[in-house]
C-alpha cells in the first residue's frame, strides 16, 4: 500500500477465499470482513454508503487490470492476451503481477 511517499507490505491472514470480486463484495456486504475490491465492483456500493471506505489516504493503485474467466474456461486467445501483457509490461513496472487462479 501507499501513502504519498511511503510505501509498506501488509500481510493479512486470508479468511475467505474466492474466485470473484462478486463473491468478495457479497461477503463484504454480509459483514464478513474487509477485504480488497475493485472500482467496478463497489464504486455504487461505495457511493451508497452500502460499504466504506478503510485507509483511504493509503492506496494500492493498478495501471492494469484483467478479468477474466478461470484457466479451465479460458480460449486459447485469452491465454495468448494474458501472456502477451505478461511479457509486455513485466520489465515497466516494479510491481507488475498476475493474480488469480492460473492451474486448471
Amino acid at each position: 500500500m501507499k501513502n504519498h511517499n511511503e510505501q509498506r507490505v501488509i500481510n493479512v491472514g486470508q479468511g475467505i477465499k474466492a474466485a470473484t470480486g462478486r463473491t468478495m463484495r457479497h461477503a463484504a456486504l454480509s459483514g464478513l470482513g474487509v477485504t480488497r475490491l475493485t472500482d467496478v465492483y463497489c464504486y455504487a456500493d461505495l457511493a451508497s454508503g452500502r460499504l466504506i471506505e478503510v485507509l483511504p489516504e493509503w492506496s494500492e493503485k493498478t495501471l492494469l487490470s484483467l478479468v477474466c474467466p478461470p484457466v479451465k474456461y479460458q480460449l486459447p486467445r485469452v491465454k495468448m492476451l494474458m501472456d502477451w501483457i505478461s511479457e509486455r509490461f513485466e520489465g515497466h513496472y516494479k510491481q507488475f503481477r498476475i493474480e488469480g487462479e492460473h492451474s486448471s
